[in-house]
């Protein structure tokens, strides 16, 4: 597979189908819906007992903004594969891609989207349960506290299990996005995507592993560029309850997080809208399908 221009078509299409941007965007902004309200009633729950509205409320939009995630990320997969798909399928023919083109006959792509992630979930949490079960055990068994050897012994328990939790997720993630691809892009029903994708994933993990670490470290280094912004505002903020007392803390948090939820969402949605397009790219070159006629002047 040639690299470079996996990495070069896929800017193309991602520039030339702003679409994509918008429909990468969905998750953020739906998460932004709830995080906010999720937050202030957080803030609420150190000024009220435990018991009291402000933690219904927290959980309430814990769950409106876990189910909301769920649905908005499936969507947003689903149809920035399929469109990406498209754009490398059809060369120039599709470009632009619009709105309803990349919406036409979506509704089986997106439910086996929905069905993946949920299936993604239930790995992570899985994989999650040896790094929380310790804790919760220590307490539960009456662990002393000053117990200095079994403290540490717990604690590389759950770094090492800290140390799995990235390399096999990551893994599992690259496997499990190919398998929307294979239902967003060639249509297939959710178990011949299982059986595609493992085919394609075990035949070709290097490659993969390659591309996934290149995606990983560009997007970790942009995320940063994303959050520096908000780690700089918070400096001066820590000095406003000092000057206007508590309230002010507050309101200017809420400020600060929705204005910088909503920018930030946009961003890297924008970044997301270019890895989730390479996906499909690559999951083409790597079935052995060849570069269209139309699309060999951008590539």
């Amino acid at each position: 597979m040639d690299y470079g221009e996996v990495f070069v078509r896929t800017w193309h299409i991602f520039w030339r189908n702003k679409i994509l941007w918008l429909f990468a965007v969905v998750p953020a902004m739906a998460a932004v819906v709830f995080a906010v309200p999720m937050m202030v009633s957080s803030m609420q729950l150190t000024r009220e007992p435990i018991s009291g509205p402000a933690f219904a409320l927290f959980w309430v939009f814990f769950i409106l903004l876990m189910v909301t995630s769920l649905l908005a990320a499936s969507f947003s997969y689903a149809a920035v594969i399929r469109g990406g798909w498209l754009a490398d399928e059809g060369g120039e023919r599709v470009w632009p891609l619009s709105f309803s083109r990349v919406m036409q006959n979506f509704g089986p792509a997106f439910g086996r989207s929905l069905v993946v992630m949920l299936v993604y979930m239930l790995i992570v949490l899985l994989v999650t349960l040896p790094m929380i079960l310790p804790a919760i055990w220590m307490p539960m068994v009456g662990m002393d506290p000053n117990d200095t050897a079994g403290f540490t012994v717990l604690m590389l328990f759950m770094f090492c299990g800290m140390g799995l939790f990235i390399p096999i997720t990551m893994v599992v993630y690259l496997y499990l996005l190919l398998v929307i691809t294979a239902a967003a892009g060639e249509n297939l029903p959710l178990g011949a995507s299982f059986s595609k994708a493992w085919s394609l994933f075990r035949r070709n993990l290097g490659p993969l592993l390659l591309i996934g670490l290149m995606v990983f470290l560009l997007m970790s280094f942009l995320g940063t560029l994303i959050s520096l912004p908000l780690s700089i505002i918070m400096i001066p903020l820590m000095f406003v309850p000092v000057a206007f007392g508590g309230g002010a803390m507050t309101g200017s948090l809420v400020a600060l997080f929705t204005l910088f939820g909503l920018v930030a969402g946009v961003l890297t949605g924008i970044m997301y809208a270019y890895m989730f397009t390479l996906v499909p790219v690559v999951y083409r070159r790597l079935d052995a399908r060849s570069i269209p006629e139309t699309a060999r002047a951008y590539a």
